[in-house]
């Protein structure tokens, strides 16, 4: 047992003992449906159930699984199980305060509240853990407050242990994806650098601690600049390169975590083709990583590369490799060697080897395939043009017994594994009712129809404005990016108003 799993039952115990007291013999030996039925059931069907149904068959994957992680909402869930059946038997013995049910959350937030020299911290933690269940087993924007917000925070900053750190970083992450909430773009931005410093310079700290900061690093990123224009993400993309790119065969968990955040920070930019054009070559050598993890998620992103990147872009006039003869326009992603990079991909995808198990190489091989499929799809502008929804589907996530989500794009599938590692099993609940994060599930799809690039129209308005000069019937390539931005940019204005 490692000592993070230690401080979570550590923590779950002084919650336990913070709510219940002295609790009776025969309410500690009396199973009841709910309990009895969590024992009693097979292990294969519970782990089903909490990770979510699925479209496809049992032999199948989706892509979207987080291996190596601290499964901290499993935790968290088994501690509000249990505090609820003890609830429930000391209401049934007649030890409910006035016949009326304790109101946990509210206890939990009180605990936050109470000096911190006052409140032990395995208390604190186990009010941590019992927000983060109750926040992201059902949706309700009743509870998301600006109190809430900054007792969040407040935890984070002022944490005393990894596990503190760890929960109340997850529930302000889910909290400033809350419809209602107006995230304080102060406190996110002041708490950012003590984040990516604990990630990159504390020593000693266990590789699936890491990876759930850098996860929440990542998405708490995203939240704040989703649809506002991504203003500086790629300087936080260089360094997640950067730091990925430094770490060893030993911490393949973290190298992975930093390829997926980079990944799906890069897909909310307007125009990501600098960033593509300079790291999709590291992703592409890290598919030589000997960690399946690592080459999965290489694979992910390289393949959301080849998607988002736009074929329209002028280049400079000095540079005519990979241009498309008078016109000029990217006809294939530059400095690659795509000879090399499907002799690669084709190998991942036929890899027999006796190191992988039999679903570590059933997931490879299915990924790879649909990496390569991808790329032979989006590799140029005109290869675009006979897309069908049938040439976009990755895999589905099953919703209810009659819904699913279609994963369209590897920047949905990207967002629906982070929002499985955010929300657990509560996942289904929040797409379902949090209209913000149905917008960003939405806007991940990679829409049909002509290039979402292609700026044509736009093109033959403006230099239908001045018919009398030259220059207003070809612009230059630099006004040209400076009109198709100011474009997005409105649009961008007239989806947030």
């Amino acid at each position: 047992m490692s000592d993070l799993q230690r401080r979570i039952q550590q923590a779950a115990a002084a919650a336990k003992k913070e709510s219940s007291g002295v609790t009776s013999p025969e309410s500690k030996s009396r199973p009841t449906s709910r309990s009895g039925s969590r024992q009693n059931s097979k292990p294969g069907s519970r782990s089903s159930s909490r990770l979510g149904s699925r479209f496809h068959s049992d032999d199948e994957d989706d892509y979207t699984t987080n291996n190596n992680n601290v499964d901290l909402l499993s935790q968290a869930d088994e501690l509000a199980t249990s505090l609820s059946q003890l609830q429930s038997d000391e209401e049934a013995e007649g030890k409910g305060s006035g016949g009326k049910p304790k109101d946990k959350f509210a206890e939990c937030i009180e605990i936050l509240e109470n000096d911190r020299r006052t409140s032990s911290l395995e208390a604190r933690e186990g009010a941590l853990l019992l927000i983060l269940s109750d926040i992201t087993q059902k949706y309700d924007p009743n509870k998301i407050s600006d109190k809430l917000m900054d007792l969040l925070v407040k935890a984070y900053k002022n944490s005393r242990s990894d596990l503190e750190s760890m929960l109340s970083l997850q529930a302000l992450c889910i909290v400033s994806a809350c419809e209602d909430s107006e995230i304080d773009l102060d406190q996110i931005t002041d708490i950012l650098p003590k984040i990516w410093s604990f990630i990159t310079h504390k020593q000693g700290t266990e590789n699936s601690v890491k990876t759930n900061m850098m996860y929440s690093y990542c998405l708490l990123q995203y939240f704040m600049l989703f649809g506002s224009g991504a203003f500086n993400v790629d300087s936080v993309i260089d360094s997640l390169m950067e730091f990925a790119e430094e770490l060893t065969s030993d911490e393949a968990p973290v190298i992975s975590a930093a390829l997926i955040s980079a990944g799906l920070l890069t897909s909310i930019m307007p125009n990501p083709n600098s960033v593509i054009d300079q790291y999709l070559p590291s992703f592409i050598d890290f598919l030589e990583n000997p960690s399946t993890d690592v080459k999965l998620a290489a694979g992910k992103v390289i393949a959301l590369y080849f998607q988002i990147y736009n074929y329209t872009e002028k280049l400079d006039e000095d540079d005519s490799e990979g241009t498309d003869d008078d016109e000029g326009e990217l006809n294939h992603i530059q400095f690659i060697d795509y000879h090399d990079l499907y002799a690669t991909l084709k190998e991942l995808a036929s890899q027999s080897s006796k190191k992988l198990g039999k679903k570590d190489k059933r997931e490879q091989k299915s990924l790879f395939k649909d990496v390569i499929k991808t790329i032979e799809l989006f590799s140029s502008k005109s290869s675009r043009r006979s897309l069908t929804s049938e040439d976009l589907t990755i895999t589905h996530l099953r919703l209810s017994r009659s819904k699913s989500l279609s994963v369209d794009s590897w920047n949905k599938l990207l967002l629906i594994q982070m929002y499985k590692w955010l929300y657990g099993p509560g996942i289904h609940t929040h797409i379902a009712n949090n209209s913000f994060i149905q917008e960003t599930v939405k806007a991940s799809s990679y829409e049909l129809g002509p290039d979402p690039f292609d700026t044509s129209e736009l093109r033959e308005t403006v230099t239908s404005v001045d018919t009398d000069s030259k220059e207003g019937h070809k612009l230059s390539a630099v006004a040209r990016s400076k009109k198709i931005r100011a474009e997005r940019e409105r649009k961008v204005l007239q989806q947030m108003s």
